[in-house]
């Protein structure tokens, strides 16, 4: 008898997830947009090479760790962590000028695309994209003349990941990470009497990770984005199959 499981809020990250590649299926993009994604991540490699990196959430809580250690400690950012206010943890250890710094970051990369794409016409997905970059950065700078710090600080991390969902080198990435975890959310779903519809499946997921992992080592970016969508919806697939869905 198959063991059913709990894995809703797999399935909703997942789903989320897809969303976020603001493409509704794993077709690869038309070249024209192919070759305005080129554009962008040249643009974007040269903004972290030479001005101020794209602020990440990721990064930014490693700062924040490395710095409680060095302080033998943190107390107020011990339990902003602890209630789930990572954010409010980050200016607490860090102070209010990572938030300029954030926003300096979104700011340049924003310039430094406007001046490539100048006098161009981008697809449709791209323009919708930088133009909500542009409004959460002014949302962000909004926020820091109200003293609402968190709150700027959450309008630059979700302005940077716009502006870098336009690269399909970081689009690859994050597909790549969602895969994988689904994949592993999937393998231990059937860890308890897996069918062979189930194991076969999962092994074509498998391989679709890998040559997605393959593809993305070779800079083959698009290639490594479809390979990943397609694993993960068959992990997803086999998610929804043991959650009764």
């Amino acid at each position: 008898m198959i063991k059913r499981v709990s894995v809703v809020p797999v399935l909703a990250v997942l789903g989320l997830a897809a969303c976020g590649d603001s493409s509704p299926t794993a077709i690869e993009p038309p070249l024209d947009e192919v070759a305005f994604e080129l554009v962008a991540e040249a643009a974007l490699d040269a903004n972290d090479q030479q001005g101020t990196p794209l602020p990440s959430l990721e990064n930014l809580l490693r700062r924040t760790y490395k710095a409680i250690q060095a302080e033998g400690g943190h107390g107020q950012a011990v339990r902003l962590l602890k209630a789930g206010k990572p954010l409010n943890a980050i200016i607490a250890v860090l102070g209010p000028e990572v938030v300029d710094e954030a926003l300096t970051g979104v700011d340049q990369a924003l310039l430094l695309l406007d001046q490539r794409f100048a006098g161009k016409t981008l697809p449709d997905r791209m323009e919708r994209v930088l133009n909500q970059a542009k409004t959460l950065a002014e949302r962000g700078h909004a926020a820091v003349a109200a003293e609402r710090y968190a709150g700027a600080l959450s309008a630059a991390l979700g302005s940077a990941d716009l502006i870098r969902s336009l690269s399909s080198k970081y689009r690859a990435r994050k597909a790549i990470e969602r895969a994988d975890l689904g994949f592993k959310a999937a393998k231990e779903a059937i860890s308890v009497d897996p069918t062979d519809g189930e194991k076969a499946t999962l092994k074509k997921a498998m391989r679709l990770l890998n040559l997605a992992k393959d593809a993305f080592k070779a800079k083959e970016y698009q290639k490594a984005w479809a390979r990943a969508r397609e694993s993960a919806a068959l992990s997803q697939k086999v998610l929804e199959g043991r959650s009764g869905g």
